[in-house]
């Protein structure tokens, strides 16, 4: 997964260089509070599957950032991680 382009359709998907949980992205993701996401995500590895897996966020639909590079879930959780597009 070249990072350049991971990053791009990152940005596309979220419109954001880096996901940060606060009220307005917790609602676009989950449509709850930070604390229900967190809650939900548990640590920063359990954000990186969702956001990974996320094929919704602010009532866009999109094809999840996992399948579009074809790979698991947890590959794309571990790249999201390793870019620093992420933070928990």
């Amino acid at each position: 997964m070249p990072s350049k382009l991971v990053k791009k359709e990152f940005y596309e998907m979220f419109s954001t260089e880096k996901f940060v949980i606060d009220e307005e992205t917790s609602f676009n993701l989950i449509k709850d509070s930070p604390s229900k996401l967190r809650n939900e995500c548990r640590n920063l590895r359990g954000l990186a599957i969702k956001i990974a897996s996320s094929e919704r966020f602010d009532n866009q639909s999109f094809v999840s950032i996992a399948n579009l590079f074809n790979v698991s879930t947890m590959a794309m959780a571990i790249k999201l991680e390793e870019l620093n597009l992420i933070e928990f």
